[in-house]
């Protein structure tokens, strides 16, 4: 057999870095952050990920097929619901339209799918949060994390794992209103309340805080919309 030429073994380098890509892990004692990167809808997947485990996900064959299979399930199933959707700020008209859709699902969509198959989850967003709670066990939480390139979901090595992460996720970011509006009108929140928001949504360590120049320069308006520019 001839033998490999640099250009074709640097070739092969990149197609295994390609394709093992997916499954790079951050690992910490506790926990590990499974990548979700080239799927189309990938909210769905980490939400089959939270349903089934990472490992029913990497060994899966027809991806196409169950995706389609599951949200057609999901909708069969959330019309044998009571409407427990406007509780959690969720509409379920466009959560049916979403699984009914071919398009990937939004926040709302994937959100909805946790109520239908009752698993509570954290979403985070750079500094923020948003949490769908009181389904399914409460002794585990779900996480998943927007990443560069897709999306990240925590597997955590047992349920205190679980628990400890999601209590510093609450302590140490801003949780988000809801879904769909993540903040509220600026008229909402005093001078104050929006300094506490940004310093959480900025990352301003709290051994530093704002001077009082800071304070006085910073006007509502400022920090609501510099609030608004982590939150897009």
């Amino acid at each position: 057999a001839p033998a490999q030429t640099s250009t074709t073994k640097t070739q092969q380098i990149q197609l295994n870095k390609k394709t093992e890509k997916q499954d790079i892990h951050h690992a910490t004692s506790n926990s590990y952050l499974f990548y979700i990167t080239r799927e189309k809808d990938k909210l769905f997947w980490a939400f089959y990920i939270m349903l089934n485990g990472e490992d029913a996900y990497k060994y899966l064959k027809t991806k196409f097929v169950t995706e389609k299979e599951i949200k057609i399930g999901a909708v069969e199933k959330m019309r044998k619901l009571p409407n427990v959707y406007k509780q959690h700020k969720l509409n379920k008209v466009r959560i049916e339209n979403e699984l009914s859709g071919d398009v990937p699902l939004t926040l709302e969509g994937f959100y909805g799918l946790c109520i239908i198959y009752n698993i509570s989850a954290i979403f985070m967003k750079k500094n923020c949060y948003c949490e769908l709670y009181g389904l399914g066990d409460s002794s585990v939480t779900h996480i998943i994390e927007e990443v560069d390139g897709g999306l990240g979901v925590h597997v955590f090595k047992t349920k205190a794992g679980s628990l400890d992460y999601a209590k510093e996720v609450r302590e140490s970011k801003w949780q988000m209103e809801n879904v769909l509006t993540p903040i509220k009108s600026i008229s909402s929140y005093t001078h104050a309340e929006l300094l506490e928001i940004y310093n959480k949504v900025a990352c301003i360590h709290k051994d530093t805080g704002f001077t009082e120049s800071f304070k006085e320069k910073k006007t509502k308006q400022f920090l609501y919309d510099r609030i608004c520019e982590f939150l897009n």
